[in-house]
């Protein structure tokens, strides 16, 4: 009588992986078949380090993102290292007039004109009439335009609140009529000072203004 040797071949295989900036390590059930950045995206869901700031050691060894575990010499209850390397690239969620909020892959080097230049690139507002907020900030303090993301403290997926600005007319008891400017963040001592500067004159003290939209 003929006898059959069933053979089975288990693929799957739990390995730890500790997490040193967090000191924390986690478990994770893997395959043999799957490759490095499979480990990665796992890591990502569960702990929340974007994929492309790990960097993931085995042995002494930086392990490639195509890597198969099974080749990196990876069995049973074997321990993977991370190493959180902090990547520039970054998102940031445009809040328009709080219609709707879109996303933008920006870096931290990236200034904030660059920023306006890529929503301008997007929805057709000019960049120069561009107001962006940080929504976090206690103070409704305008960006600065030259200066980079991270110099402004903007962190990934921080949200910003995009006020374009809009051309507005000042009617004097003079007659003449001024034209300039402004974004709903400005206040009404911003635009009297506007008016200051374009006029030369304290207009508080020579006549009163109707503002108006065209």
């Amino acid at each position: 009588m003929a006898k059959f040797l069933y053979v089975q071949t288990v693929d799957g295989m739990c390995i730890s992986v500790k997490i040193p900036s967090i000191a924390k390590t986690i478990e994770l059930s893997v395959k043999k078949s799957d490759i490095v950045a499979d480990v990665k995206l796992q890591i990502e869901l569960k702990e929340g380090i974007h994929l492309d700031n790990q960097i993931l050691m085995y042995a002494g060894r930086h392990l490639g993102d195509s890597q198969i575990l099974s080749e990196c010499g990876l069995s049973d209850d074997h321990i993977l290292h991370v190493l959180v390397s902090p990547a520039d690239k970054m998102c940031v969620y445009i809040n328009i007039r709080d219609t709707r909020t879109v996303r933008v892959d920006v870096r931290n080097w990236y200034t904030v004109a660059d920023v306006k230049l890529m929503v301008e690139t997007m929805f057709g507002f000019p960049e120069c009439s561009q107001t962006l907020l940080p929504t976090k900030s206690g103070d409704a303090i305008e960006l600065n335009g030259t200066q980079t993301l991270k110099d402004q403290n903007i962190k990934n997926n921080a949200v910003l609140m995009l006020l374009p600005d809009f051309p507005i007319f000042i009617k004097t008891w003079e007659g003449r009529t001024l034209t300039m400017v402004v974004s709903s963040f400005h206040t009404e001592e911003d635009i009297w000072e506007k008016i200051q500067k374009k006029s030369m004159i304290n207009p508080k003290n020579t006549f009163s203004v109707t503002l108006g939209m065209f």
